[in-house]
């Protein structure tokens, strides 16, 4: 594994470096039937437009090069996260805000491929908690496969610490 790319069976997961989102336009599209286009620009402009410290935008590619999942993240800072269990306080933890694959087949390799991606970006920045949304059963296999790292859940999102 390289400083830009990590690899998951035949999945490989990088981060997007480029000003032009317009190929990922469509894409968005898909996951934001209302959006206008110029929308979809900005959100994406709002998380890539960034040093991978503070946002970033995840893709996860086949073998054919073809983008099959995002990922958007933000890195949050000073936080207290109030549960059912108990009050977490969190320096700086990893947000998972927008996660979704174009493939049902492998939607749950692409899941744990850019889920995974993530422990790799919080390490590089000191940060060993991932906050991930807690959408019905769309991310069994990512809490499944890290289920010795939740440290708690909220009807909205599940959290991990990878220390």
């Amino acid at each position: 594994m390289n400083n830009n790319k990590s690899h998951n069976s035949k999945i490989r997961v990088e981060l997007f470096n480029g000003d032009n989102v317009t190929p990922l336009v469509p894409i968005f599209s898909n996951e934001f039937p209302n959006w206008s286009g110029d929308k979809i620009k900005c959100h994406i402009h709002s998380f890539s437009n960034s040093c991978a410290n503070v946002s970033g935008v995840l893709l996860a590619k086949n073998e054919a090069q073809y983008i099959i999942g995002i990922l958007l993240y933000r890195f949050i800072e000073n936080n207290v996260t109030k549960t059912n269990q108990k009050q977490i306080h969190y320096k700086k933890y990893l947000k998972i805000t927008e996660i979704f694959t174009f493939n049902n087949l492998f939607q749950n390799e692409t899941f744990l491929a850019l889920f995974n991606y993530t422990k790799v970006i919080c390490l590089k920045n000191s940060c060993s908690y991932v906050e991930l949304p807690n959408k019905d059963n769309k991310y069994n296999k990512i809490k499944d496969k890290n289920k010795n790292q939740i440290v708690s859940k909220t009807d909205a999102s599940i959290y991990f610490n990878f220390e």
